[in-house]
């Protein structure tokens, strides 16, 4: 049985979570360089739109060390490392991985179609993903790939 804290720090994040996805789909329809902001130099232009959609989607909400408790004033060299796992009364438990380290073995190719094709066997939010127009995915791509 969960006591009633942990039940309640659940509950939090799966709300957060929720919100986060409703939020995606409005982000998802925005034209990149509209309402995300434009730059001169197209590859910084793409890594700004990049943070801004990990930041909208709720990437570190999960997959960043105390991102929610700390109301997400966390330093961005700390994000995306991966966390603990934390158990979820809808999945038994989570398994945040350091997406950093995961991309390292992954191209922008193949990132953009894993993000098409995985299925939803874990709390992560692929329907997220597979929704995004590519110019999205390859931006969190290159924002992920130049926090190293």
């Amino acid at each position: 049985m969960i006591d009633t804290n942990k039940k309640n720090r659940l509950s939090s994040i799966f709300l957060f979570q929720t919100s986060s996805i409703i939020f995606t789909f409005f982000i998802i329809i925005t034209p990149t360089g509209s309402a995300l902001g434009s730059s001169n130099n197209a590859a910084t232009s793409l890594e700004d739109t990049g943070r801004k959609l990990v930041l909208t989607t709720g990437c570190n909400d999960c997959h960043t060390p105390g991102y929610i408790i700390a109301n997400g004033d966390v330093p961005e060299r700390d994000w995306l490392i991966g966390d603990k796992v934390v158990e979820d009364i809808t999945i038994k438990a989570v398994y945040p991985v350091n997406i950093r380290l995961y991309l390292k073995g992954i191209s922008e190719k193949g990132w953009i179609k894993m993000a098409r094709t995985k299925e939803r066997k874990e709390s992560m939010p692929w329907l997220i993903l597979r929704e995004m127009p590519d110019d999205k995915l390859r931006a969190i791509y290159r924002f992920i790939k130049s926090l190293d």
